[in-house]
């Protein structure tokens, strides 16, 4: 049982990235083809990849400003982690190669471990999502 109170931005960002990941995660098992072949497109263009990454460093900056909490319990430390994780793979994005990026997208194997980068969306998302409506429900 968790015994840290959560923030009311930590509340806002566990329903917000918990329901986002689920949804994501319905719409990989869903749609795998029309994904790979994004993934695929967003890996051989370099200006694919800038946009994704600009928009992926942005969204990280944003969480890291509103909410670089290490203390408080688990929620808050995922929260913290997941906007720090979204803003250095932004930054790295924006700055790699293409010929890196597409390397580095390559080492992560999206396509071959593609239900479980989906199965561990919706993992996720079921944690922060209970742990954020939990607190609502509770305060």
């Amino acid at each position: 049982a968790e015994d840290f109170k959560m923030s009311q931005t930590t509340t806002y960002l566990s329903r917000l990235l918990g329901l986002y990941l689920m949804l994501m995660a319905l719409v990989m098992f869903v749609n795998k083809q029309a994904l790979t072949i994004a993934s695929d497109v967003i890996a051989k263009d370099s200006s694919y990849a800038f946009l994704w990454g600009t928009l992926t460093m942005t969204a990280g900056l944003a969480m890291v400003i509103a909410h670089n909490r290490w203390l408080g319990g688990a929620p808050t430390v995922v929260v913290t982690v997941i906007g720090w994780l979204a803003l250095l793979k932004g930054i790295a994005i924006s700055l790699l190669s293409p010929a890196s990026f597409a390397a580095n997208f390559a080492a992560v194997r999206f396509q071959d471990l593609y239900y479980f980068y989906a199965g561990f969306a919706l993992a996720l998302g079921a944690y922060l999502t209970y742990a954020g409506f939990r607190r609502g429900a509770s305060s």
